[in-house]
């Protein structure tokens, strides 16, 4: 590749993406070359020194075709300025001088056949793979669980209802709104996985806080196989240094950054905002913080982003946290035409309520009333709906009639097309919480402290030296002890500063001999996984783990049970972060709690107000971080009044507000989210899809044949675990995506859910993806001669086995290859110019075969050549009716998906708000089933001859 010289107007391909077709050199830099892809009308950037392309060249007798469709035969051909110029003649026998950035086609002859009579072909049964390889790679592109396999997750259904329902979007642009530990970065993984596989996206840029980097990052790469790179100062510096540029974003396909380092380096933050992005995710998105006059610099930035993204995910498990406005204003982000207006938005909200009950009623198979039937039509009045309207109105509708209206009551006039939210009471699977409230003397010494703030009573360890507090606080005795009592359960602490973290983890370390691990914001993003890995490890871990704040957001660790709150947070959002590091789906044990306090403080007053007024140590509610909010001040002055009535009071209030809340969104908008983001018995199929791709045998031999073929090793380390490493006689001096060392992998889903160390093999992971697109792009198996030993066929007799590919290069956001993907035709050709490949199959045909001696080659060749001929131009009349059938019934399907979507668009709200999207969707169609018409195509990718012998 290194010898390739590039030149603005010479032709290549893309050997790694054939469906691109042919591109042009358009730009040509020190170390960059920029193509541009006609057929699919991509620009793509290659580094020149390991350019995955080849040039397209003709020789005399090649068939050529130029850009007005005219066809040539070439004459001679020669070079100037690094640009091939080809004399050539028409049919009508004009001669032309043509230069190759006027040649769009290819010669008449195919490659694989070129190389068959010029004498290059391989031994026979590397065909046989080539055929496989193509089967396979079809099937996978049609599997119903293609880009779901691969990820290292339980197929939970929930999580992949909203993952599939997600991917099927044109623009995926939602919000993944799951309470905590119901897995809304499984999902966005599962999303993104997905798209990227399916080539709906090419280039992913994550945002997160900085305390979130570095778990995105293991979780993007262990669970779902991305390699994300993670840009700060250093990589940026690093990248325009390594690639000599000024912006390191266009040198990344997945790139995961803190919202802090761009918020504050405002080069790098323009770097990125002028690259292009197919997917934008956005984790704690109610931190976007939103006023109508006032955006925060987050939320600018983000919108900025959105504004370029195709696609965009929210992440946040509290989406009205910080109130209405800021609720429109994350919807503004997804759906700015929708979202478009604040006012009108509130006067929706407003008129959800009665939809709701409507929709409700609809679910749960009621009978609606007269006036409610008249809303019914008024909302959906549509051809179709108001079909199943009058089918309700007259008994008449079968089961699904209701489910279907109630669903696009949702999608129409709700935000279920924008909002995915599911909360623990709809899922089962969790564990119960119990609460140990541990009551303490306050020491000595913060009585002398006389401290009166609110915050200061919540953590009086900060206004006293470690050494004086850690010997006095009564509540470092208790944790000790409870310690060691129970040396072999683990304990996650949590403390609200990192300096009470640091020094109870080495008090408890060096002089209670209990082995445990600090976890706080000063530790590099490596010592935090460290840190995290050794309290996770089952054999010599750490007991515990004593976190600071910080490990109350985003880490994982329902293997652990016991959490105790050393001290107690102000905001009832970080509490229920807290108690999610470990109760979540996953979590086999009932969670304990244990809360020690010290007496008669405001630690006390709080521990009340959380438990009960709001009964947050035991349930998880929607409505407890609104009240929270209305009450908090209220609540910070009853207790400075040391009035203990007033906080009865207030507890009953509490109560009695959540109960309110909790009763509307039981009878609202929440339940509606709930059912449409929980999702219904369509999501089984894909479940068992998934299941049923597990361990799959076919994958199994497959690999296996391919290891065998190009010398990796494959040794059995257990029933379900293999070692694959670099063997002796190793084809390729590197095997896609095998380390040097080689790694440890299984099939089974299960065994890689417990052991994160090794490899899940499925048909998603990038070794077997980049193994076929091997053996396809490098030609391996194209072009074969062997002899046939069939005493039952007459000695002599030619076959012509072909491998023929239907395909329609287009842009990937068409999606055209989901309908007319890269389909492997096989066609057994007698030298009548018969099919019988229905008869023989490529498997029992090997089993027959033998090599021809070289002697033998030149005067077979001279033979066959003539025969062989006459066979292709049969085998193309087949072709030709094949393809026409297989893009006659892609356009079907073309036509029948965007015609719904647009039946749905002009139902949908306002139709001025729609008509942008509207007139989107005619273009998508109208341009589909043009380039159906005009770019579906079929080419010869192998051949093999067999002459028999008795």
């Amino acid at each position: 590749m290194s010898e390739q010289v590039f030149h603005v107007g010479q032709r290549w391909s893309n050997t790694a993406e054939t469906d691109l077709g042919i591109g042009i050199v358009t730009q040509v830099d020190e170390r960059i070359v920029t193509l541009f892809f006609p057929n699919t009308e991509e620009l793509r950037n290659y580094a020149q020194a390991n350019a995955p392309l080849t040039r397209l060249e003709f020789h005399p007798r090649d068939m050529i075709e130029t850009d007005d469709g005219t066809n040539y035969r070439v004459l001679t051909r020669h070079e100037e300025e690094g640009l091939y110029f080809y004399e050539a003649q028409s049919d009508d026998g004009e001669v032309k001088i043509l230069c190759e950035s006027q040649v769009q086609g290819s010669s008449s002859m195919p490659e694989p056949l070129k190389r068959l009579l010029q004498g290059h072909f391989e031994h026979y049964k590397t065909f046989g793979m080539r055929v496989k390889t193509w089967q396979l790679h079809s099937q996978y592109d049609q599997h119903p669980a293609k880009g779901f396999m691969g990820p290292r997750v339980d197929p939970i259904p929930h999580q992949f209802h909203i993952a599939q329902t997600v991917a099927k979007h044109s623009q995926a642009r939602v919000m993944l709104a799951d309470e905590v530990g119901l897995g809304k970065t499984i999902e966005a993984g599962l999303i993104a996985h997905q798209l990227l596989i399916s080539g709906k996206v090419n280039r992913i840029i994550i945002l997160v806080p900085d305390s979130l980097v570095h778990q995105w990052l293991v979780e993007m790469r262990r669970r779902f196989n991305m390699p994300v790179r993670v840009l700060d100062n250093d990589q940026c510096e690093a990248l325009c240094e390594q690639q000599d540029t000024d912006n390191p974003f266009m040198y990344e396909q997945l790139v995961l950054c803190s919202i802090q380092f761009l918020l504050s380096n405002q080069r790098w933050a323009e770097a990125a905002m002028d690259s292009p992005w197919d997917l934008l995710i956005v984790d704690e998105a109610h931190h976007l913080a939103w006023q109508p006059d006032a955006p925060s610099p987050a939320y600018s930035m983000v919108e900025e982003f959105s504004l370029k993204a195709k696609s965009l995910l929210l992440l946040t498990a509290t989406p009205e946290k910080e109130g209405p406005e800021s609720h429109f204003a994350q919807l503004h982000l997804l759906d700015p035409l929708r979202y478009q207006d604040l006012p009108r938005f509130m006067e929706q909200q407003a008129k959800f309520n009665d939809i709701a009950l409507i929709a409700e009623h609809l679910i749960d198979h009621e009978s609606l009333t007269a006036d409610q039937l008249n809303q019914l039509k008024q909302l959906l009045n549509d051809a179709s709906s108001l079909s199943l309207i009058e089918q309700l109105e007259h008994n008449k509708a079968d089961s699904h009639a209701a489910t279907t209206l109630a669903t696009r009551l949702l999608d129409r006039h709700g935000t279920g097309r924008a909002l995915f939210r599911n909360t623990r009471a709809s899922i089962s699977g969790f564990p119960q919480r119990e609460l140990t409230r541990v009551r303490l003397k306050s020491p000595q010494a913060y009585q002398d402290l006389a401290l009166s703030g609110f915050e200061d009573q919540l953590y009086p360890e900060t206004h006293l030296p470690e050494a004086e507090w850690i010997a006095q606080d009564t509540r470092v005795e208790w944790l000790l002890d409870i310690l060691k009592k129970n040396r072999s359960s683990k304990f996650l602490v949590i403390c609200h500063h990192k300096n009470t973290a640091c020094a109870l983890q080495a008090h408890l370390h060096f002089k209670g001999g209990i082995q445990c691990s600090a976890f706080h914001e000063d530790l590099s993003l490596i010592e935090r996984d460290r840190s995290a890995a050794w309290f996770a490890s089952e054999e010599d871990g750490a007991q515990a783990l004593i976190c600071s704040e910080i490990g109350s957001e985003g880490r994982n660790f329902q293997f652990c049970h016991n959490l105790v709150m050393f001290d107690l947070p102000a905001s009832i959002d970080l509490l229920e972060q807290r108690i999610g590091r470990l109760d979540r789906i996953g979590q086999k044990n009932d969670i304990q709690i244990y809360t020690p306090y010290l007496a008669e403080t405001h630690q006390q007053n709080l521990l009340t107000w959380y438990d009960e007024g709001f009964n947050a140590f035991i349930k998880t509610e929607s409505s407890h971080s609104v009240v929270f909010e209305n009450l908090n001040q209220e609540f910070k002055a009853v207790i400075s009044q040391d009035d203990e009535a007033a906080l009865d009071a207030l507890i009953d209030t509490t109560q009695q507000r959540i109960a309110e809340l909790h009763e509307r969104f039981v009878h609202g908008r929440n339940r509606l989210l709930e059912i449409h983001s929980r999702g219904d018995d369509s999501v089984e199929p894909l479940i068992e899809a998934v299941i049923g791709s597990d361990n799959d045998p076919h994958l199994k031999d497959y690999m296996e044949g391919v290891f065998n073929t190009y010398g990796v090793d494959e040794e059995d380390l257990s029933d379900d675990i293999v070692l694959i490493r670099p063997g002796t006689s190793l084809e390729h001096s590197s095997f896609p995506n095998l380390p040097e060392d080689g790694f440890s992998a299984t099939y089974d889903r299960a065994v890689a859910l417990g052991r994160e160390d090794i490899e899940f093999i499925s048909w998603d992971h990038p070794m077997v993806r980049n193994a076929m697109d091997m053996i396809i792009t490098s030609g391996k198996g194209s072009s074969v001669m062997s002899l046939l030993k069939n005493k039952q066929i007459k000695e002599g007799t030619l076959l012509l086995e072909a491998l023929f590919i239907v395909e329609c290069p287009a842009p990937a956001e068409l999606q055209l290859g989901q309908l007319l993907p890269a389909t492997p035709v096989r066609l057994l050709l007698d030298q009548a110019g018969r099919d019988i490949s229905a008869a023989v199959t490529t498997d029992a045909l090997d089993k027959q075969l033998k090599r021809v001696k070289g002697d033998l080659i030149t005067p077979m060749l001279k033979e066959i050549q003539d025969p062989v001929l006459a066979m292709l131009g049969k085998g193309n009349e087949l072709m030709e009716a094949r393809k026409q059938d297989m893009v006659e019934k892609a356009q079907a399907a073309f036509q029948s998906y965007w015609e719904s979507e647009k039946q749905r668009l002009q139902a949908l709200g306002n139709p001025a708000d729609n008509a942008k999207a509207l007139q989107d969707v005619d273009k998508r169609l109208q341009k589909g089933q043009e380039l159906l018409a005009k770019n579906s195509q079929y080419r010869l990718d192998g051949i093999r001859i067999m002459i028999t012998i008795s």
